[in-house]
């Protein structure tokens, strides 16, 4: 019977190579959530032509915020019944995530007048 033995370098390459697909894996998925333009308003829309997502991008640039610091401070106390916010990689970006397992029975009509309704009330604008 044959033992098999990596040697160093192939050993290596398989290590180098499943570190790059683990570390680009949640960069590939982040990159598939849809991207919701915040108004000067700070109101968030959901969009009407879209499925209803779990979690969305919230392009905050509006906010003219300089560090990831600034935006966790300012979303701290922004937030609604039925979603949560997270500070995204940029100062420019927020995450929303809905929280749809406690409310898995609303249409999608009622998730956008739900959310429009509870940022209206806590906007995301200065």
């Amino acid at each position: 019977m044959k033992h098999f033995t990596l040697t160093p370098m192939p050993f290596l390459k398989i290590s180098l190579t499943a570190l790059l697909f683990v570390l680009l894996l949640p960069e590939t998925n982040a990159q598939n959530y849809p991207v919701i333009k915040v108004e000067a308003d700070g109101v968030i829309r959901l969009p009407e032509n879209q499925a209803l997502q779990t979690t969305y991008y919230l392009d905050v640039s509006h906010l003219n915020l300089k560090s990831s610091d600034e935006l966790i401070a300012f979303i701290k106390d922004k937030y609604g019944d039925s979603y949560l916010l997270r500070a995204g990689s940029t100062p420019k970006t927020a995450i929303m995530v809905l929280k749809i397992p406690e409310n898995p029975n609303r249409s999608k009509e009622q998730w956008r007048e739900k959310v429009m309704k509870e940022s209206t009330t806590k906007p995301l604008r200065q």
